[in-house]
């Protein structure tokens, strides 16, 4: 059998040697990794009705059982699409199933509102997606985030995603009045112009481009208001 490595500390936390150590923020806390908020993976270019059927596909089974595994597909699909108020509702539906610590934070923020006090409130010098969500969750925290990693998550979210979050998140460099993240104001805005072309005109996804953008095919979106 594989040893185990033990370390004292808060609790015991007794793993396998073969395992990595978890990785930390900057103030030491443990941070959730790239799989766990791997947003652009829960969703694809498929028309979204098609992904939708799919990803709810059997919430209940016989007797009216609950099925973990398709309410977290089914919550991570509407994260995926921006839809955080429909995940909040299906979490709320199926409280038993969603056990991520993180998942309700995220439906918040990809509504466009704030979660200082959530789970991302200290992960922001995480080298992971999550120094991306605690710098959306809470402005203050931009001058202390990884930027690389920051930049890195934000430039992997999907196009619809990106076009949402951007302008905010390109703004809290802006305010941060540091020459060395100012600068990141300019990478962040480029990564924003998507052509409409990109979806069907009358999808979900579309839906949820700003009204005040036009929306004409294949021209590009302006977002400087």
């Amino acid at each position: 059998a594989p040893m185990a490595q033990i370390s004292l500390g808060i609790g015991i936390d007794a793993r396998p040697a073969s395992m990595p150590e978890p990785a930390l923020s900057a103030d030491g806390v443990q941070c959730p990794g790239e799989a766990e908020l791997a947003v652009q993976d829960w969703g694809d270019n498929r028309p979204v009705q098609e992904q939708m059927a799919e990803a709810t596909t059997s919430l209940t089974g016989e007797f009216d059982r609950t099925m973990p595994e398709a309410v977290l597909r089914t919550v991570k699909f509407q994260i995926f699409l921006g839809f955080g108020a429909e995940a909040r509702a299906t979490m709320r539906a199926f409280a038993s199933s969603t056990d991520s610590p993180y998942l309700g934070s995220l439906a918040v923020l990809v509504d466009g509102d704030a979660d200082p006090e959530g789970p991302f409130a200290a992960l922001a010098g995480c080298d992971d997606p999550a120094a991306l969500w605690a710098v959306v969750a809470n402005p203050e925290t931009v001058e202390g985030a990884n930027t690389e990693a920051l930049l890195r998550s934000f430039s992997a979210l999907p196009p619809h995603l990106r076009l949402h979050l951007g302008p905010a998140l390109a703004e809290r460099f802006l305010a941060a009045d540091d020459p060395s993240r100012t600068k990141n104001r300019v990478y962040i805005q480029p990564r924003l112009e998507i052509r409409q072309s990109q979806f069907d005109a009358n999808s979900s996804v579309s839906k949820l481009m700003s009204a005040g953008h036009v929306l004409a095919a294949d021209t590009p979106i302006a977002l400087e208001s």
